[in-house]
């Protein structure tokens, strides 16, 4: 079980790099196990949701890159905050749930 999962993450990238057009749905919402607000900002700052956009935005540039708004508009993502916010890691995050 623990080797799919690594294997469909580490696709992640690939996948993104294929698409034709990447879409960030990131609605405000309260993660389930850390009670921690998600939204946009916290889809920016995480390791492998960057490399979702590093992938695409290498392949394709930021012409096809969007996000989706709270009225379910969809608007241009600006890439460039793939190198310029905060970076957090799923995987602290994640032991910290368990209390590690």
């Amino acid at each position: 079980m623990k080797l799919d999962i690594a294997q469909a993450i580490s696709s992640l990238p690939s996948f993104a790099a294929a698409c034709d057009v990447f879409l960030v749905v990131a609605p405000v919402a309260t993660h389930a196990n850390t009670l921690q607000r998600c939204d946009l900002a916290s889809y920016r700052g995480r390791g492998w949701c960057r490399a979702e956009m590093l992938a695409f935005w290498a392949r394709r540039g930021s012409a096809d890159m969007y996000r989706a708004t709270a009225d379910a508009a969809v608007v241009p993502l600006f890439a460039g905050s793939i190198f310029s916010d905060s970076h957090e890691c799923c995987l602290s995050e994640a032991a910290q749930s368990r209390g590690e």
